[in-house]
């Protein structure tokens, strides 16, 4: 028993001081560094779908008006014009609707829609909007909407849910970027790339896409377009 405990002791020795050689230490064993949390939603961040990722299905420059717009001018209530790269909204005593009839967007799973828009207000109290999957003559829209004159922005859907937002990316008076992502069962919503918030997806009620000037509103839309992310 005694030979084996000397024996034990001294190959220890032989294997810790080695001729020309450093003791060996043994460190303390350290906490593994925590695991990288992997962010798999990233969709509130503007830039994350690359462009190469989207295919554009609608692109409105309102340069003619080969996909039949409203032209109302000889009313009293509102004026509206699609033509020469604008789509011009002028309402004094009524809300006006301008829309087309845009399938190809019910058909497809995960969309971005975007539009410059300008607004003008002369009523503190209206805001003007973005619809889109709408049933015009039931009222029944989605929408993203903004007042020019509070910089209040909404969105949601017509006597759905609704979410109300304020940002200094909105600029009064001039134009604006209005983006409306859907990626699965989610709509994000951004102001000239700024996120603001998400919301759950919606059904649609219908075909119609395109805006809805408030009352007392002058509403410019330099451009409207729809693309398919392919994510």
């Amino acid at each position: 028993m005694k030979v084996r405990s000397v024996f034990a002791i001294l190959l220890f020795f032989i294997t810790v001081w080695l001729p020309g050689c450093l003791p060996l230490t043994l460190e303390p064993l350290e906490n593994p560094p925590p695991r990288e949390r992997i962010v798999v939603d990233k969709y509130d961040e503007y830039g994350f779908i690359p462009a190469n990722r989207k295919t554009l299905i609608l692109d409105e420059q309102f340069t003619t008006n080969t996909r039949g717009w409203r032209q109302v001018t000889s009313s009293p209530d509102y004026t509206i014009t699609s033509s020469g790269g604008e789509m011009y909204m002028l309402t004094r005593s009524t809300r006006q609707q301008n829309t087309i009839s845009f399938p190809e967007l019910q058909s497809t799973g995960n969309f971005e829609i975007e539009a410059l828009v300008k607004l003008s207000n002369s009523s503190n109290y209206e805001g003007s909007s973005l619809i889109w999957g709408g049933n015009i003559n039931a009222r029944q829209w989605s929408f993203f909407e903004a007042n020019d004159y509070s910089q209040a922005l909404r969105s949601g859907r017509m006597g759905g849910i609704e979410s109300n937002y304020r940002s200094y990316a909105y600029s009064r008076g001039a134009y604006n970027k209005f983006t409306v992502r859907k990626v699965a069962s989610t709509c994000y919503y951004f102001i000239n790339e700024t996120y603001l918030g998400k919301e759950p997806f919606s059904p649609f009620y219908g075909a119609a896409i395109g805006f809805e000037a408030g009352f007392q509103t002058t509403m410019r839309v330099d451009y409207l377009k729809v693309s398919r992310l392919n994510i």
